[in-house]
C-alpha cells in the first residue's frame, strides 16, 4: 500500500501549475452572481404565489362545505318522494293484485 501511495505521490512532481485564461474568476464569480439573484428573485414570487393559491384553495373548500351541509339541512326527502315526484299520476297499486 505504502508502495502505491509513493508512486503515485513521486508522479506528481513533474506537474506544471495550469495557467487560466484571462478574467476566469470574474466570470465565473458573475455567473454565481447572477444565479443567486435569479434565485432571490425566484424566491420572492414563488413565496407569496403558493400562499395565496393555499388561502384560495381553502377558501374554495369551505364554501363548497358549507353549501353541501346546507342542501342536506333542506332537502331532506325520501327516496319515493323524489323517484315519483312527477309520476304520481302514473302510478300502478301492485298491493291491490296480491292475495
Amino acid at each position: 500500500m505504502k508502495n502505491k501511495l509513493n508512486k503515485i505521490l513521486n508522479s506528481l512532481e513533474g506537474i506544471k501549475e495550469a495557467k487560466p485564461k484571462p478574467y476566469l474568476f470574474t466570470r465565473i464569480n458573475s455567473k454565481i452572481e447572477k444565479s443567486i439573484e435569479d434565485d432571490i428573485l425566484y424566491h420572492k414570487i414563488e413565496r407569496p404565489v403558493v400562499i395565496l393559491t393555499s388561502i384560495f384553495i381553502i377558501i374554495l373548500a369551505l364554501y363548497n362545505f358549507d353549501f353541501v351541509t346546507t342542501e342536506e339541512i333542506e332537502n331532506n326527502f325520501t327516496m319515493e318522494e323524489i323517484y315519483f315526484e312527477e309520476d304520481r299520476n302514473d302510478l300502478i297499486n301492485l298491493t291491490t293484485y296480491e292475495e
